[in-house]
């Protein structure tokens, strides 16, 4: 009769361990080890008897798992994914060594500390209560109960403690636009799990640091003091879920902004008019390659009667149409979409998996600037030279979709301050202010009357949020007196005459009629839009030798230094200074200022859109 596997004591330590052998044809997938030993981290026997029941029965789990892979494809090694989720899985749903916490609590203590990661990397963060754990503090905890209820009761006393489970960073954080930050906590939380399995970092699998904020992202907490119910193994994948109601889900889960759900469901629309409206567990490689094949045939642009046509209509009409075919950009986008969303039904568990993932788009490449240049000065002295800025006497204002007036203040202040489009065109007479001798622009998604979040503002992102100083040659342009006409006819919008879409942004017009004025005026080059103005901005200042912070912050771009990321920043008299360093001599400004010498500022006003009133 075979002896039962029992804890087998290491005769110097005293510590207890699972030792096994392991079969000859199943040693590739366990690095090709004749035995398998791993440590219970206790030297008492009872103790031990105890965790060996369930470290035994993972054990004869993988030499199944093992045994079933040699079965169906020849080799019983995992995949690369399938060895980092194994370990993960060890890390937070493992037994807990002798004095030290079991996978539950060591999730508790992930999430406490990517959680922290997140907030420290925010730009303008500042962290109160204990700084984040080093990775030997990190490992001290999890092998020390009590040391660990310490430091989370010093986070509650410091505000910072509890529920990680439903209020997180994490889980509020954007997977998309955070995809650096969480990979970069994930990555703290494979240093932890590299310990515990008693491994050099470069010995762990590929992609393990996705497989970490995949977990994370599935993971729960208990609440402290519940009782956990007995739950069926209910299975939560959807065989018949269509790809329309896995947007939905997706839409309700992720909320995104209104325009990328709009965009999102155009690209859903299009493809399943193309494939048929199918189960989203039914769709395939296949059918996403033959879909990009069609997609990449349509024409650039539409006539505005095509538009509402169905994705196999518009195939129908202009796919054999040579020429003027959309951008691999364009297509990556749409690609983007279905990715999205197939990646989400994975995430969730909605779908088996996700055949998306690591399909390209021909001739896309992910590069910095989006295919965007700067202007040349030969160019920036083209366009200040049009006759919007010299002939203020034959602006069109009334009857305009975008008045002259309001096209002069955009492209003046984009080019001196580096702000985006919307950011300027979205502010209200209330956000322009002075300090001193400084005048500036608050950036906010706040309304400043009512002092509060409104839906009718935005902004990029957190780091988005400063105050932009406004460079003395435009107030010479006579910003001040523009302001002062605006407040006289009771106006509240820096820019009255712009007004929003169905996304609620309000510079869709202006960012268009912009564009055909660069065009006519400069360079049918398409790489230059508004938005070059910024990267031309930080050109400038990097040649002026102004810091990158500063020029991070007069720009709105997050941090991109460790130390960058604490504190509020440059004060605003420091940002004035730095602003003036740029050279904008370019710019013809002795012919502007004498173009609006004496100018009627109450006259254009007048002709602009007539104020709006508050609904009583």
């Amino acid at each position: 009769m075979a002896q039962m596997a029992q804890p087998w004591r290491h005769p110097k330590t005293g510590a207890y361990y699972l030792r096994r052998q392991i079969p000859e044809n199943l040693r590739p997938a366990f690095g090709m080890r004749a035995v398998h030993k791993q440590s219970l981290r206790t030297k008492d026997f009872v103790r031990a008897a105890q965790l060996f029941i369930a470290v035994n029965a993972e054990f004869e789990q993988q030499l199944e798992t093992a045994r079933q892979r040699l079965a169906a494809t020849g080799d019983p090694r995992p995949c690369q994914r399938e060895q980092a989720e194994h370990l993960i899985r060890a890390y937070f749903e493992g037994g807990a060594p002798d004095g030290g916490l079991d996978g539950h609590e060591r999730l508790r203590l992930a999430f406490q500390e990517v959680d922290r990661g997140i907030f420290a990397a925010e730009p303008q963060a500042c962290l109160s209560g204990p700084a984040l754990s080093s990775p030997d503090r990190w490992w001290e905890l999890s092998i020390n109960a009590a040391l660990f209820r310490s430091h989370e009761a010093k986070l509650r006393e410091n505000g910072v403690g509890l529920p990680w489970s439903k209020q997180g960073k994490w889980r509020a954080s954007d997977p998309i636009a955070q995809q650096d930050v969480r990979l970069a906590q994930a990555d703290r939380v494979v240093e932890q799990i590299a310990r515990y399995a008693n491994l050099r970092r470069a010995d762990l699998p590929d992609g393990i640091g996705e497989a970490v904020v995949s977990y994370l992202d599935e993971a729960r907490l208990e609440e402290e003091g519940s009782a956990r119910k007995p739950v069926g193994a209910v299975s939560r994948l959807k065989p018949d879920m269509r790809l329309g109601e896995l947007f939905n889900l997706w839409n309700e889960g992720m909320n995104p902004r209104p325009q990328t759900a709009s965009e999102y469901r155009r690209a859903i629309d299009g493809f399943i008019d193309y494939i048929g409206d199918i189960a989203a567990m039914e769709v395939t490689e296949d059918d996403l390659h033959n879909w990009l094949d069609a997609l990449v045939k349509m024409p650039a642009r539409l006539p505005a009667a095509d538009r509402a046509l169905t994705f196999t209509a518009r195939l129908t009409k202009y796919g054999n149409v040579e020429g003027g075919k959309i951008s691999a950009t364009t297509a990556k986008k749409q690609l983007g979409a279905l990715q999205a969303i197939l990646g989400f039904g994975k995430r969730k568990r909605l779908i088996v998996r996700d055949v998306s993932k690591g399909i390209a788009v021909d001739g896309y490449t992910k590069t910095k600037g989006k295919g965007r240049r700067t202007f040349l000065d030969s160019e920036i002295a083209a366009l200040f030279t049009a006759p919007l800025f010299l002939n203020p006497a034959d602006w069109r204002i009334a009857g305009a979709a975008v008045s002259d007036s309001t096209m002069f203040w955009l492209l003046l202040i984009g080019l001196t301050s580096g702000a985006r489009l919307e950011e300027i065109g979205q502010a209200a007479i209330a956000d322009v202010r002075r300090d001193d001798y400084v005048t500036y622009i608050d950036i906010d998604d706040y309304d400043s009357d009512a002092d509060e979040e409104s839906d009718n503002k935005s902004v990029k992102t957190d780091g988005s949020r400063r105050l932009v100083p406004i460079h003395d040659m435009v107030i010479a342009c006579g910003f001040h007196v523009y302001i002062e006409a605006l407040r006289y006819a009771g106006h509240k919008e820096l820019f009255p005459d712009l007004s929003a879409n169905i996304f609620g942004k309000r510079t869709q017009a202006a960012s268009q009629r912009i564009n055909r004025l660069v065009d006519r005026q400069v360079s049918g080059d398409r790489r230059l839009v508004y938005h070059s103005f910024r990267h031309t901005f930080k050109n400038r200042g990097r040649t002026a030798a102004v810091q990158e912070m500063v020029l991070n912050q007069l720009c709105g771009h997050a941090a991109t230094t460790v130390g960058g990321k604490y504190g509020e920043g440059q004060p605003l008299w420091v940002l004035y200074r730095e602003l003036h360093k740029l050279d904008f001599s370019c710019v013809d400004w002795p012919s502007i200022k004498t173009a609006l010498a004496d100018f009627n500022w109450d006259g254009v006003v007048q002709q602009l859109p007539a104020p709006r009133r508050e609904a009583a």
